[in-house]
């Protein structure tokens, strides 16, 4: 699928310094309308690896960081398609959220949001996940992979009939 390999483009391209044994066994689909925001916030370093690849597809918006440290503040202009990772000062330094508004400023231009989508991608630092049954003690391994792949290949066809529409 598209997803499928945006994800594995990223992961082997030596400019974002992903070790090649790294798979990533999380997605999150995150549906923001316009004047929708993200709290300020760092991921969860108990739960997931370093490496955070972040997929912006839809409309343009206008991400905020902030070092933990210093209080220093930066803006990185998010576009539809675009690939964010985070690792390294970026993961555990720096907080990043979007502004709830309609309408973001990003170097003195005007950006009215629309509908966005956001792929956030992750590693769980436990590398097994377990599925329980409530009915019995028994635990069995999920199959990870074989979801992933067959969620990727329905976001791969929402992609392609929005981009019809649009």
């Amino acid at each position: 699928s598209e997803m499928q390999c945006v994800v594995q483009r990223v992961l082997r391209d030596d400019l974002f310094g992903i070790p090649s044994d790294c798979d990533m066994q999380q997605l999150t689909v995150d549906n923001f309308p316009s004047f929708g925001g993200l709290h300020a916030r760092l991921e969860n370093i108990h739960c997931f690896d370093e490496y955070i690849i972040c997929v912006s597809l839809l409309s343009e918006v206008v991400m905020h960081f902030t070092h933990i440290e210093s209080k220093q503040t930066k803006q990185l202009l998010l576009r539809p398609r675009s690939v964010l990772v985070l690792s390294g000062d970026a993961r555990y330094k720096w907080k990043y959220g979007i502004a709830q508004s309609d309408t973001h400023t990003y170097h003195g231009r005007s950006i009215h949001r629309q509908q966005r989508i956001s792929l956030t991608f992750r590693k769980c630092v436990q590398h097994r996940i377990l599925h329980t049954n409530a009915n019995s003690n028994s635990n069995r391994e999920c199959s990870l992979p074989q979801q992933h792949n067959r969620f990727l290949s329905k976001i791969d066809s929402l992609l392609d009939t929005m981009d019809q529409i649009l």
